[in-house]
């Protein structure tokens, strides 16, 4: 049995590149690394994220709101 760091260390530079763009005045974003994502909307904001078929562009499987 070993460790794997690369789920933690993925979340910590997500973490980190949330804070960086939020810092620089952003207030509505996705951060995607390796399918591990970050997403950040300002308060008085939503945002619609739509999952997209691997396929097909046209289709969505679905989408929620933040």
């Amino acid at each position: 049995m070993g460790i794997d760091p690369g789920g933690f260390v993925k979340g910590y530079a997500i973490d980190e590149v949330v804070s960086l763009l939020k810092k620089e005045g952003l207030d509505k974003f996705v951060v995607n690394m390796g399918g591990d994502l970050g997403v950040y909307v300002a308060d008085d904001d939503t945002a619609t994220i739509k999952i997209q078929h691997p396929r097909d562009s046209s289709v969505f499987w679905g989408e929620f709101q933040i």
